[in-house]
């Protein structure tokens, strides 16, 4: 979603980003094309810096009450086994994420 006010985007469903959280590939960028906005974007260093550091800050605490609070259900895929697999892929994409967006900043 993009709010037409500021620009500011907005996202109101991540249930697709946690199909394959088993597995603890390389994290990549992906920014689809927004018709309207210049691909570059929201490569402002500084912009990017901040929120990588907001991430990192991120304990495991903090990751741990985010995926307890998942939707319970059939649904959701939301037993207990697959919300710690989903922390602890969570968790490695946090430390992973500076790197990764250093080299998307510079691409």
């Amino acid at each position: 979603l993009l709010r037409l006010t500021d620009g500011m985007v907005l996202s109101i469903d991540h249930g697709d980003c946690f199909g394959s959280t088993g597995s603890f590939e390389r994290p990549k960028i992906v920014v689809p094309p927004i018709k309207g906005v210049p691909p570059h974007w929201g490569k402002e260093e500084a912009a990017v810096r901040d929120m990588v550091e907001r991430i990192e800050a991120l304990t495991d605490v903090d990751i741990l009450q985010a995926v307890a609070a998942m939707p319970v259900g059939p649904a959701w895929r939301s037993e207990i086994e697959r919300r710690l697999e989903i922390a602890a892929w969570i968790g490695f994409r946090r430390s992973r994420i500076q790197e990764v967006m250093e080299e998307w900043l510079r691409a």
